[in-house]
């Protein structure tokens, strides 16, 4: 379902949403508290009431700063992955150039077809946390035509030895990319932070009570960095999905740039 979310909105909405939701909970937890409790809207409770917020919100926010920064290398990760592959997809090209006229065709073939098929086919079902059964063929194929191939002279037999290199290391890069399409966040804390955010906004709301609106200003802000955090934590959950997510770029660049889609 969050996949689904962060693919359809884009992410400043999705921190939008998560704002107005907090701040609208707490908010309704301010005013509910002054209708069916009795609070003595004084200094002393508005300094008790701060120091409450202040351990509650600082010791929240460490958490989803944590979050954060853990997604956020998550993703730089499949960034360089995705990266990598593309090198070697490029650097093969390069090695197979020594051989026999007729082999190199059919392997430059291969290497386009494979590469075609991550940057369109896979890339758009990475977005829905799937594989292209496309790319996977494709890559079958590509082992194919280089074990039927078989180096005659020295220089063949060198360069082989790297183009085959390369495409364990595409091979390795591939699945590495395809593990890295689940939730970083896993879905039992992805809930308690849901609901843990709630459950914050409501106490402070509760605790602050009905006041002038500049003595809500702190829970109000309280609401406003939990939400934006949030939003930028889930953002970030799946490295393939979403507005921030690892781009097919990198399969666009130098000599792959000349396969057509």
């Amino acid at each position: 379902m969050l996949r689904q979310l962060i693919d359809l909105i884009p992410f400043w909405w999705v921190v939008f949403i998560f704002i107005s939701f907090l701040v609208f909970t707490t908010l309704s937890a301010a005013f509910i508290s002054s209708r069916f409790f009795s609070i003595a809207n004084d200094k002393d409770h508005f300094e008790r009431s701060n120091s409450i917020i202040a351990i509650l919100s600082g010791g929240f926010s460490v958490l989803l700063a944590f979050i954060i920064i853990t997604a956020w290398n998550y993703l730089l990760k499949a960034q360089d992955n995705a990266a990598q592959e593309a090198n070697s997809l490029a650097v093969m090209m390069r090695n197979i150039a020594v051989f026999p006229q007729e082999n190199q065709i059919k392997l430059s073939e291969a290497i386009r077809n494979y590469t075609v098929a991550v940057r369109v086919d896979e890339w758009k079902s990475m977005e829905n946390g799937k594989e292209s059964p496309t790319a996977a063929q494709a890559l079958r194929e590509l082992y194919k035509n280089m074990q039927s191939f078989t180096p005659r002279t020295q220089l063949e037999k060198v360069y082989y030895s790297q183009a085959l290199h390369n495409l364990n290391n595409i091979h390795k890069l591939r699945r590495d990319r395809i593990n890295q399409l689940y939730s970083v966040i896993p879905s039992r804390l992805s809930g308690a932070l849901i609901i843990g955010s709630i459950f914050l906004t409501l106490t402070l709301g509760v605790i602050r009570g009905q006041s002038k609106f500049i003595d809500l200003i702190p829970i109000i802000v309280v609401a406003v960095v939990l939400g934006f955090n949030l939003g930028i934590a889930f953002s970030l959950d799946f490295p393939f999905s979403g507005d921030i997510s690892v781009k097919n770029n990198f399969f666009y660049h130098g000599i792959l740039n000349t396969f057509h889609d």
